[in-house]
């Protein structure tokens, strides 16, 4: 199913409606209503086209200047087309409806890619109307999680890559070691089978790459996959585990714990009016780190003479 028969297979039926009941609008135009061309409308004789409606919301998608004209016309009531699916669904079909210049199309697309985070950027591109490369900018800026797989135009669902989904889910499972199966799965964008594999790869104290695709890792993620064993290893030292310091030290390291592509993610959201800040903080972080790295290398050597 594509992304235009998404919404299109949603029911819609026409009814009159009192304008007093119809609840502000949710249309992708930021531009507000043309008082002039809502007036020319109104002097049409014609009856007025209707205005699509969501029906759990009673919010305009797309029709503000038609209903203006009725306010001027005088009309008490509206002819409607009600649109029974979701409001975010409702807000695909509106960004399909109406006419949107390219700023508010790549406004859209920001919140399609937050709405549909799983959708590949070909199928946000063709309900939103833009390029492919388009969406994968709105993508980049958007602070939204970035599941392992995505939809394609096609329906079907595809991984973003396998190492990915194996690393997202090592990560679940050292933090949150009570999940099921089913939630790492699901939040790592991976089989069940796979996240059986990973648990029990963790468990063992193994890569939860695996060899098999461990040719498939770039150095930088062979680097922080090496990293994840490590810090898996101390957080089953029991030195560590059973000391308060020690569970405090591996927390934060867990927190700082990222690979890469999510600290590129970080970097892209920071506005640039807080760049210098962010920065300033972030490397007096990074030193406070090498102090530390430092202090515990200093201890190590002086109690091995």
């Amino acid at each position: 199913m594509t992304a235009q028969q998404d919404v299109g297979a949603q029911p819609r039926e026409r009814t009159r409606v009192p304008i007093a009941e119809l609840r502000g609008s949710d249309s992708p135009r930021h531009g507000g209503v043309d008082e002039e061309f809502a007036r020319r409308v109104a002097e049409q004789p014609d009856p007025l086209p209707p205005i699509l409606v969501c029906r759990s919301t009673m919010a305009v998608l797309d029709g503000r200047h038609r209903l203006r004209a009725a306010e001027l016309r005088g009309e008490d009531s509206v002819e409607v087309e009600l649109f029974h699916g979701d409001p975010d669904s409702g807000f695909l079909l509106a960004v399909r409806r109406n006419t949107l210049s390219t700023v508010d199309r790549k406004a859209a697309a920001v919140r399609l890619v937050s709405t549909y985070p799983e959708w590949s950027d070909r199928r946000i591109a063709a309900a939103a109307g833009l390029s492919p490369k388009t969406i994968a900018a709105a993508r980049a800026a958007a602070p939204v999680p970035r599941p392992g797989s995505r939809m394609g135009l096609d329906g079907r669902v595809r991984p973003l890559d396998r190492v990915t989904g194996r690393l997202r889910a090592a990560e679940l499972l050292a933090s949150a070691p009570g999940s099921s199966l089913r939630e790492v799965a699901a939040a790592a964008g991976i089989s069940i089978g796979t996240a059986k594999d990973v648990r029990e790869r963790v468990r063992l104290g193994q890569n939860p790459v695996g060899p098999r695709h461990r040719e498939e890792e770039p150095a930088a993620v062979q680097g922080f996959t090496d990293s994840l064993d490590l810090l898996n290893n101390l957080r089953r030292d029991p030195s560590l585990r059973c000391s308060e310091v020690g569970r405090g030290v591996l927390r934060l390291l867990g927190a700082h714990f990222l690979d890469r592509r999510e600290w590129e993610r970080f970097a892209e959201a920071v506005p640039r009016h807080c760049a210098r800040g962010m920065a300033q903080i972030a490397r007096q972080c990074a030193e406070a780190w090498n102090d530390f790295a430092d202090q515990v290398e200093r201890r190590a050597a002086r109690e091995r003479r």
